[in-house]
């Protein structure tokens, strides 16, 4: 572990994650004890979010800490230096869709609809520390820290035809009132 660099994989209470299903009455901070998996995903400064990498699993706090979750503070980053300025984004899903994001995605359609809350982060970056030094956060509102997010259940799309079919009937239905 000589060399790693340290962050604080947690968030505070004024960077909740939240959850926004109106349907089931489940809007507000996350809540239910481990019912939601938070991964941090890092790469070196300036990586597209597509191609960061799983380096840490957390889950959601119990009552009342809603909203919350601690991975660790301070938390080791294996493979990347103290001093090394890094990428990083934090993704939160439903446990219950599998144990990372990219296993919980297998259940998306092509157009990344599936039936379980998730959400991302914006990408951030910091600089890891050596963990005798101030430990830098991930959550925040200084440059290169993350807010809180909202996890959501993602609507499909209507497609092409669905709409031209819409459009279609509106106008029959206009065409037959006035005429």
């Amino acid at each position: 572990t000589f060399g790693q660099g340290f962050v604080n994989f947690a968030n505070t209470p004024t960077t909740l994650i939240l959850t926004n299903d109106t349907a089931f009455g489940t809007s507000g901070p996350m809540e239910g004890f481990n019912a939601y998996r938070i991964g941090l995903y890092v790469g070196p400064l300036g990586t597209p979010g597509s191609s960061l990498t799983l380096i840490g699993l957390a889950t959601n706090s119990p009552a009342p800490f809603r909203g919350r979750f601690n991975g660790g503070t301070p938390y080791s980053l294996p493979g990347y230096a103290a001093g090394t300025p890094i990428t990083f984004q934090i993704r939160a899903w439903d446990s219950s869709a599998g144990p990372t994001w990219e296993s919980a995605l297998v259940g998306a359609d092509a157009f990344n609809n599936g039936g379980f809350m998730r959400g991302a982060s914006a990408l951030g970056f910091v600089t890891p520390t050596d963990g005798l030094s101030v430990v830098p956060d991930l959550f925040g509102t200084a440059a290169g820290q993350v807010q809180g997010f909202t996890l959501a259940i993602p609507i499909p799309e209507p497609s092409t035809w669905a709409l031209s079919a819409l459009a279609v009937l509106a106008v029959y239905f206009r065409i037959k009132r006035c005429g």
